[in-house]
């Protein structure tokens, strides 16, 4: 039986969670537009993520004419793509990462000049799986699969102290916990680090797995694996994210406010409300 809880405030400070060329054009590359349907952004999602795509053909076809832009679509293989793609000039923008985890591309790539720009929604996440129905179900030396990135890694292990499951060394930031910090394990239960695209098969493979509420919806679940489902707060919202020398350019102004418009909350909410929560500013 799925449980629903909402994240308590020790997760507020970690994160989730998790993927043509532009007529805008980015540094070196020749600018277009067309006199009618103005600017033209292309932007990507995650492949085969319905929320990331779905938000993208809403603002494409019913926000961004009354902002005097075009926006075209496309779908790249996962969020490192997405990245390089972004930082390349291949593509305008993206709507796959919230801003912890963009900080820790940076810090890795800080050759790439990225700016997040527009919260668009936050995530659900979950702890799920095929076996058990509950925390305290768990048997000994449990597989729990967990996001191979810090920082919905540590985001995993802070839901995890919040169920009961281990205990973290509080002298530690929240935001910075590993496995190695964990002081008490009654279980002995095992940690395997998988990366996004794993953890949605980590369900059935392992005793239990966090991940994305969205990641168990795209891979054909219900919540009848849910074991504990948890909102991330405001902070670790996904996205819009362009490069950081666009972002006061007048034209992606307007593709910012696009996406801030109240009508985006108002889509995700009513398509996607089991798995996100829209933001209004």
């Amino acid at each position: 039986m799925a449980r629903n809880t909402r994240l308590a405030a020790v997760v507020a400070v970690t994160a989730a969670a998790a993927l043509a060329l532009s007529a805008c054009a980015p540094a070196g590359k020749e600018e277009t537009t067309d006199t009618d349907a103005g600017t033209v952004f292309m932007l990507a999602s995650g492949a085969d993520n319905p929320l990331e795509g779905g938000v993208l053909a809403f603002v494409r076809d019913e926000v961004a004419a009354d902002y005097g832009i075009t926006i075209e679509t496309r779908e790249l293989q996962d969020s490192r793509i997405l990245n390089e793609s972004l930082a390349a000039g291949e593509i305008d923008g993206h709507v796959a990462i919230h801003e912890p985890y963009l900080g820790i591309v940076l810090a890795g790539e800080p050759s790439w000049d990225l700016a997040a720009v527009a919260p668009i929604y936050t995530s659900l996440v979950t702890l799920a799986s095929t076996k058990h129905d509950t925390i305290e179900a768990l048997p000994q030396g449990a597989l729990i699969a967990i996001p191979d990135d810090p920082v919905n890694g540590a985001a995993a292990l802070n839901v995890l102290q919040q169920v009961g499951l281990i205990e973290l060394d509080d002298s530690v930031e929240p935001a910075a916990y590993t496995v190695q910090d964990i002081v008490k394990n009654e279980k002995q239960v095992t940690f395997v680090p998988a990366g996004a695209a794993q953890l949605a098969r980590s369900v059935e493979d392992a005793d239990l797995a966090f991940l994305p509420t969205s990641f168990l919806r795209a891979a054909g679940y219900d919540d009848s694996v849910e074991v504990v489902t948890m909102s991330f707060p405001d902070e670790y919202a996904i996205q819009l994210v362009v490069r950081g020398a666009d972002a006061n350019d007048p034209n992606y102004k307007k593709l910012i406010e696009a996406f801030k418009d109240p009508r985006v909350a108002d889509y995700v909410e009513a398509e996607f409300g089991d798995i996100a929560t829209g933001i209004r500013e």
